[in-house]
């Protein structure tokens, strides 16, 4: 803890102490996915017909966006049958797939994926280990994923990525500096 300056955040303990954080310099033992590419894999199926796009795929995809690796399927219920052809009103899996990578970010510290709907952390711009070439920022926050080796305790969870880019879940602040500044719990996001 260090008393000569205030936080970047405005965070003051009870005590008049600011809390000085850092990531990184450690072991050097954290997974990184730098190297780790996107992928769309099509699970063999029957095709369909997807209306929005005018493509025939599965309805099920394995897709990896640096690492950050999902199966989807397809609702059932969106499958509909017009002249004895299974269709989908929406963008084929190719398609949805283009569009996610697209709103997609790596981790500032580990290169890991960061799609829309995850959650994220925020680390100080000038935290050590932060690859800066790569980072993506908001304001003078890189962004960072919720891996164990990136955020181990979670409290630095900060919002959610979006495909419109960062989502704050505490008034612009990371979770353990929104509960040392109201000095109660944080059990829930607003």
């Amino acid at each position: 803890m260090d008393t000569a300056r205030p936080s970047d955040e405005g965070i003051v303990s009870p005590e008049g102490l600011t809390p000085v954080i850092s990531v990184g310099g450690g072991s050097g033992e954290r997974e990184l996915f730098w190297d780790a590419s996107c992928e769309l894999r099509e699970v063999p199926s029957d095709s369909l017909l997807f209306l929005k796009c005018g493509h025939r795929a599965s309805p099920q995809i394995t897709i990896s966006v640096w690492g950050n690796e999902r199966r989807l399927k397809l609702f059932e219920g969106s499958i509909e049958e017009i002249g004895g052809e299974k269709v989908v009103e929406s963008d084929c899996p190719v398609c949805a797939f283009n569009r996610l990578k697209q709103h997609s970010i790596r981790c500032c510290l580990c290169g890991y994926g960061i799609v829309p709907g995850d959650g994220v952390v925020l680390y100080h711009r000038s935290s050590r280990s932060i690859n800066q070439a790569a980072a993506t920022f908001a304001g003078d926050s890189a962004i960072g994923c919720m891996l164990w080796d990136c955020c181990p305790s979670g409290a630095f969870f900060a919002g959610h990525w979006s495909e419109t880019g960062f989502k704050p879940a505490f008034s612009g602040r990371t979770m353990a500096g929104e509960a040392i500044a109201s000095r109660s719990a944080v059990i829930a996001n607003p």
